[in-house]
């Protein structure tokens, strides 16, 4: 569980993003998966220090935002699993590495007026597209997958 206090409602929330206690542990795991981690989430660290006492500061759009992220990314890892399961965690690695490196060029295409949200997306949906095309899925789990994100339809296109 995460204590986020929303910004723009002046109110504090408690965030399940469905690993209980190690929801912190997800965050900072998902701050090295996801460029748009530090903008959707802001960590406020007690006076203390103990990490384990650390709250969040965020709009309500961008913990929604976050929450879908972290959830598409839950579901990503699914697949990626099973895929590493018939191949190797190399073949699953490089799957992630080829999704990032199209990504790292559209962020140095777009410079500073890059969306890193859109940038996050482009990433999961490369992601979702290789995997169809090594398992020859149809219909495609991307096009299923941009269905849950219809306003980033477009950024994944272009």
């Amino acid at each position: 569980m995460l204590n986020v206090y929303l910004t723009d409602l002046h109110k504090q929330v408690t965030a399940d993003l469905g690993r209980g206690a190690k929801d912190i542990a997800l965050v900072m795991a998902l701050k090295k998966v996801f460029l748009s981690t530090t903008d959707l989430l802001e960590p406020v660290i007690p006076e203390n220090q103990d990490i384990n006492q650390i709250s969040w500061r965020a709009t309500q759009a961008d913990l929604i935002t976050f929450e879908r992220l972290a959830k598409s990314w839950q579901a990503l890892e699914l697949r990626l699993q099973a895929y590493s399961v018939f191949s190797s965690d190399d073949a699953m690695a490089i799957i992630v590495q080829a999704a990032q490196h199209q990504r790292q060029a559209r962020y140095v295409e777009q410079g500073q007026t890059a969306n890193l949200v859109e940038l996050d997306i482009l990433l999961l949906f490369a992601i979702h597209q290789q995997l169809d095309q090594l398992l020859s899925k149809e219909p495609p789990y991307a096009q299923q997958f941009l269905q849950n994100w219809p306003e980033f339809k477009d950024a994944v296109k272009s």
